[in-house]
């Protein structure tokens, strides 16, 4: 493990230029941070996957594709659970045209097209449709 003067230098260095002294001495304390808390930076193993993928891009194409469907194509293209709460199991149609996009812009956009708000579930993404006044309805 590199000690926290090292850290800082290669920080430094990297940022030579920069302006933003808030932003500079706001990482130099969390470096810091790292000698007393080594766990301070370590992630949680499925913490680490949802952020992964959230940064994904990803590119497909929806056409009056039911959310149900389009959550199970995502879940398997991401590998993470993502599903879909809707009442009475119709199935919100969606289209949506995607090219390059991270996926935490297209499950908001997949998300205000069917009028469904995501939420974080402890074991991936829940699309959980709305009432009128947005009000998640019941699972």
């Amino acid at each position: 493990m590199r000690t926290t003067s090292a850290i800082w230098g290669c920080l430094k260095e990297a940022l030579r230029g920069e302006k933003d002294t808030e932003a500079l001495a706001r990482m130099r304390s969390l470096i810091g941070k790292l000698d007393t808390h080594p766990g301070f930076f370590e992630e949680d193993e499925t913490v680490r996957t949802k952020l992964d993928a959230m940064n994904q891009k990803i590119s497909f194409e929806f056409v009056d594709t039911p959310l149900v469907d389009a959550c199970a194509f995502l879940q398997s293209l991401l590998k993470i659970k993502v599903t879909a709460v809707e009442e009475g199991g119709a199935g919100t149609p969606v289209t949506i045209r995607v090219i390059d996009m991270k996926v935490s812009s297209a499950l908001r956009w997949i998300a205000r097209l069917s009028g469904s708000r995501m939420q974080i579930d402890g074991d991936g993404f829940v699309l959980a449709k709305c009432d009128q006044s947005g009000k998640v309805l019941k699972k």
